[in-house]
């Protein structure tokens, strides 16, 4: 899809649809993104469900500093936001919570926040903004390694990051000391899950998932049941990845 894309969108409790225009944001939305990001944060009925990104931190991206940024427009009013994140060498690189080799450190892209005016979730614009940045990073070529955190209550996070082919490699205690999944996908090397036994594990029971990822099982993909989500753990069989030390099997 090209930039700047077009969408058809609905607003809940509307019955008519409105054009939606996706486009790259630069320092001048600063203000529109920590206004969307605030109302967000304030409806949200379970804060712990999104750690927000600082004044600096949004400066940086939407600067081209350390990433790139999104946006979705209904007549002019910012109601979607999606980023990627470059963190290089910085402390927050989520290579060095799975073991990854610092040489590596340059090669990695963060899925960061993206957010959706509650008027107007249900239209898919999370997954088309993950999407269209996937797409960016594809293109770009020297990033190999792409991360995401997701917390395990946020089922539609949780769908979206194995719909862009990443998998769970790590649950830890991240921002405010609250659990977080961490999603990888190595972009050089095509994985295939479909053929793969599984073992069903609910979002909810965090110890389950933390011993299986001890013994080296990854989270490869989900199913719904009446009470949320199962995650589906496989042990991968071929081996280490060479460019990761001995701590993770990715």
């Amino acid at each position: 899809m090209r930039l700047p894309a077009n969408l058809i969108v609905r607003r809940k409790g509307a019955s008519e649809d409105y054009p939606c225009q996706v486009c790259w944001l630069d320092e001048s939305y600063l203000s529109q993104v920590e206004e969307l990001q605030a109302y967000i944060l304030e409806t949200l009925p379970h804060k712990e469900l999104y750690f927000p990104l600082s004044s600096t931190e949004l400066v940086n991206i939407l600067t081209r500093q350390d990433g790139l940024a999104l946006g979705a427009f209904v007549a002019e009013r910012l109601i979607g936001f999606g980023a990627v994140y470059y963190p290089q060498d910085n402390e927050d690189n989520l290579g060095r919570d799975v073991g990854l080799f610092a040489s590596e450190f340059k090669h990695v892209a963060h899925l960061e926040a993206c957010f959706v005016h509650p008027a107007y979730r249900g239209n898919r614009i999370q997954t088309k903004l993950g999407e269209l940045l996937l797409q960016q990073v594809l293109s770009e070529k020297e990033y190999r390694h792409l991360f995401s955190t997701v917390m395990p209550a946020n089922s539609p996070s949780i769908v979206d990051k194995f719909v862009q082919k990443m998998k769970i490699v790590a649950l830890k205690q991240k921002y405010n000391n609250s659990w977080r999944y961490i999603f990888y996908r190595d972009l050089w090397v095509e994985e295939d899950f479909k053929e793969r036994a599984a073992v069903p594990v609910p979002s909810s029971d965090l110890q389950q998932q933390l011993t299986l990822l001890n013994r080296g099982y990854q989270g490869i993909g989900y199913r719904k049941t009446g009470t949320g989500l199962e995650i589906l753990y496989d042990k991968k069989a071929n081996g280490k990845n060479k460019i990761l030390n001995a701590t993770l099997l990715i």
